[in-house]
């Protein structure tokens, strides 16, 4: 298992000069001509993307999220599947944060070859996980064998073979649960299926309610230590909303809104009754895809507005 023992010595100073490192990365002439090549701004990419990629780094570095496995850079990939982006342009794109995280600490006069050895690794390895994604994505129809899973239902998804299944009867045996933070996720999952059929389409008290929901799920999911990934996601897609005033979402995609919130609402709840209260999962982690699934393509509907809302201001 590859750690990074340098790169955290340096983790504060990395935390405090990301904005930095954001700026060396959207400025080099590089992904400037490529975002702009494909319509694509700089304050979009940044916003929805560029500052969740290098704080998912950090986390890495941190140990806190897994290597090679960024929701975030899924979502992306999603996006420039839409916008036909070739790969060559996201190899252009994605370089040149490694580029400038070496220009950083060779400014800080702190670069060793260690310190390169790590950074390569930590952003070489995950832009190796998204050429081979992107390549599955965008030119699977030139594949003789490829398959995409992206567009399918996501119930159907499957999950990673390389991870092991545990069973919710053994996970309660051989678990010494906090039954008063199931309890608690009860009362949230109650609640939240009460919040989602008040209204269809949502609307701001609604919106905001939802918000605080989401705030209960990951703060009573962030202490069931198996379930990482899940509240990761959850994480997501509450900075997604919280950086999205509800003010700016087109009235037309609130209803598509509202019915991405209440089948993850739903899941979370079928998800908490499955593996805590009647105990038939057969899989505890059977959830974790399903909801990043119907994460990502919320994001891309809100991100299509985005983009449009922002080409109708340079255009016009």
């Amino acid at each position: 298992m590859q750690t990074f023992g340098h790169l955290q010595s340096h983790i504060a100073l990395i935390e405090e000069y990301k904005e930095d490192i954001l700026d060396l990365w959207m400025h080099h002439h590089d992904v400037q001509h490529t975002l702009e090549r494909h319509d694509i701004s700089t304050d979009f990419f940044v916003t929805h993307f560029g500052i969740r990629v290098i704080n998912y780094a950090i986390g890495v570095v941190k140990g806190s999220n897994a290597l090679g496995n960024c929701p975030v850079i899924g979502v992306m990939l999603v996006f420039f599947n839409k916008r036909n982006i070739p790969l060559e342009d996201i190899f252009l794109i994605c370089v040149n944060l490694k580029n400038s995280l070496i220009n950083m600490m060779l400014h800080h006069e702190l670069l060793t070859k260690q310190l390169l050895d790590e950074i390569a690794f930590l952003v070489d390895r995950n832009f190796h996980g998204v050429i081979s994604e992107y390549i599955k994505m965008h030119y699977h129809h030139e594949l003789e064998h490829a398959s995409c899973t992206l567009n399918t239902h996501p119930l159907v998804l499957q999950e990673p073979a390389h991870k092991p299944k545990t069973t919710a009867v053994e996970y309660i045996q051989e678990t010494d649960m906090d039954w008063d933070s199931i309890v608690e996720l009860s009362e949230i999952a109650a609640e939240s299926l009460e919040v989602i059929d008040l209204t269809l389409p949502l609307h701001p008290e609604s919106y905001h309610m939802t918000l605080a929901l989401l705030q209960d799920y990951w703060r009573v999911l962030h202490h069931l230590i198996e379930f990482k990934e899940l509240c990761e996601a959850i994480k997501m897609l509450l900075e997604i909303l919280q950086t999205t005033p509800f003010e700016v979402i087109e009235v037309d995609k609130r209803d598509i809104l509202s019915i991405y919130i209440k089948a993850i609402f739903n899941d979370l709840h079928a998800w908490k009754q499955s593996v805590f209260i009647e105990q038939n999962a057969h899989d505890i982690h059977y959830l974790d895809q399903t909801i990043l699934s119907s994460i990502k393509q919320l994001q891309i509907t809100l991100c299509e507005q985005t983009h449009l809302i922002e080409s109708d201001v340079e255009f016009f």
